[in-house]
């Protein structure tokens, strides 16, 4: 799956994408994001197995329950939240 979205895209854009039914705007998120969420969870866990399962758990998660975002340009805050919770 390619991502159509632009990774200059803000998380906002990129989340009201998901809304509307797109799921390729996933990888932009994902890539954006994944080294803060997997160091939050290293922080906690301090084991890297560990630390790829929350990173793993915490994505998951968000793509389940995207519509539960209050704040789309608030993305960030609530993946790691996500992670502090999983870890």
């Amino acid at each position: 799956m390619t991502d159509a979205s632009p990774p200059g895209h803000s998380d906002a854009v990129l989340v009201a994408a998901i809304r509307g039914g797109d799921p390729a705007p996933w990888g932009t998120i994902f890539d954006r994001h994944r080294d803060a969420v997997w160091r939050l969870a290293f922080g906690i866990v301090r084991r890297r197995a560990d630390a790829d399962d929350v990173m793993q758990a915490t994505f998951l998660k968000a793509v389940e329950s995207v519509d539960q975002l209050r704040d789309p340009a608030a993305l960030r805050p609530w993946l790691l939240s996500i992670a502090r919770r999983r870890a």
